[in-house]
């Protein structure tokens, strides 16, 4: 099996988990905050946004910090390889599209290994100039940031996660939370377990999944 599909396999079984926690009311909790009764793993972006809004050190949020930091520095991004159901969203929605001879891939999607032979010029006809460059450094594995034997020490990724903490201090809520794809994901699963289960209709069910589909 390849590595791609056991990883999708298995962020979705964690999906099909959790959905069932939701159903059966059992409080497991979500991947932003996620555990048993009073032991609790909290996003990292989430408890830092908290404890930035509140001005106060919360001791829970500073262990589940912690804890991420560690888990970080062991196993890498793990986390976003196995575990983020983001991959799984973005091939359901992949199946929507129309089958082409060379899928235009994201280079967030690249992964190494992904694409190991030099692609047939001939059926890369139909890509843009932007594409092609991105198929061929896929191959050679340069458009990999996980593969990149060089990378800047600051790139937007930094930039957008100051810009978060910073409006948080500033409006005094955590401002991500509103927009994490993470927590969007399983609000809308949610919403749509409490539309068959409980008939609950609200603007939510259709504002929630719009933003999720935008980002």
């Amino acid at each position: 099996m390849k590595s791609k599909t056991l990883r999708t396999l298995t962020a979705s079984l964690l999906l099909v988990v959790i959905s069932i926690g939701f159903m059966l009311n059992s409080g497991v909790g979500t991947l932003s905050a996620i555990g048993w009764s009073d032991i609790a793993l909290l996003c990292p972006l989430g408890a830092l946004s908290v404890m930035v809004a509140s001005k106060t050190i919360i001791p829970q949020a500073m262990i589940s910090l912690g804890v991420v930091v560690a888990l970080i520095v062991l196993f890498g991004r793990a986390f976003c390889a196995w575990i983020c159901p983001i991959p799984v969203v973005q091939r359901i929605r992949s199946l929507f599209k129309r089958n082409e001879t060379i899928q235009r891939t994201n280079v967030s999607q690249v992964q190494p290994g992904d694409l190991v032979e030099t692609p047939n010029p001939e059926k890369t006809d139909g890509l843009t100039g932007s594409e092609k460059a991105l198929l061929k450094a896929s191959v050679s594995g340069k458009g990999c940031s996980s593969c990149s034997k060089t990378r800047k020490p600051l790139d937007s990724r930094h930039f957008i996660l100051g810009g978060f903490v910073v409006s948080t201090a500033v409006f005094g809520f955590p401002v991500f939370c509103l927009v994490c794809p993470v927590g969007l994901t399983f609000g809308t699963i949610l919403l749509v377990i409490r539309l068959f289960t409980l008939g609950d209709i609200t603007w939510s069910l259709i504002v929630v999944p719009a933003i999720l589909i935008i980002e």
